[in-house]
């Protein structure tokens, strides 16, 4: 409210303060947040809402929701996703949190003038989706441990980013709630390759109905 100047006009000395204090303020929301997808999901409490899904769609949203700050950071982000992919098996809101978490952190790690591309197709009894950079890269002896929780990478851009070290660990356990699994390939100094399955819709549909017959 102080920022849309409700309560009067404040000169660019408190506008800087405001930002900060603003700044602050999500990234511990943030926190709060990922502490209690952590909690929900050891206490199985965590509930997919699953239907047949167009995976363009969703990475559509994620898209027109984080191109603002790509563009800002004077990162190239393409996208190559065929219209025609099957369905796939999932939850929205779950799918488009895992999709903002790697293309987030994408462009959170990849200079500027760097690449980001987004793609995905079909694969046997899935569809895998892939999130590649041209950023900061991982080292061999953190891949393995990238995906447990509260680990962050000994880099010094990775320590000039704020974070709790959770993302990854989260999103692994919503795909693999999903039937799929999650990998990265990287080189350290050559970028990142994220990629994770989804199963088809049709595939887990004539499970179901198999399974009540």
């Amino acid at each position: 409210m102080l920022l849309l100047g409700l309560a009067g006009e404040h000169d660019k000395r408190q506008k800087q303060f405001l930002d900060t204090i603003k700044a602050n303020v999500n990234r511990v929301m943030e926190m709060v947040n990922e502490f209690s997808e952590i909690s929900r999901l050891e206490a199985g409490a965590l509930k997919l809402d699953v239907k047949p899904l167009h995976i363009d769609d969703l990475v559509s949203e994620v898209v027109l929701s984080l191109r603002p700050e790509i563009e800002a950071k004077e990162v190239n982000l393409t996208v190559e996703v065929p219209p025609d992919l099957p369905e796939v098996w999932g939850d929205r809101s779950r799918i488009i949190q895992v999709l903002t978490n790697l293309v987030t952190n994408a462009y959170k790690y990849t200079l500027e003038g760097g690449e980001i591309a987004i793609t995905a197709q079909w694969v046997d009894d899935s569809v895998q989706m892939d999130v590649s950079d041209t950023g900061i890269g991982i080292a061999p002896q953190d891949l393995e441990k990238l995906f447990t929780r509260f680990f962050r990478a000994d880099h010094p851009e990775v320590r000039r980013v704020a974070g709790t070290g959770l993302g990854l660990s989260i999103t692994r356990s919503i795909v693999e709630m999903h039937g799929g699994r999650i990998w990265v390939e990287s080189q350290l100094g050559e970028g990142s390759t994220f990629s994770f399955t989804l199963p088809l819709a049709n595939y887990m549909q004539k499970g179901l109905e198999k399974y009540e017959l």
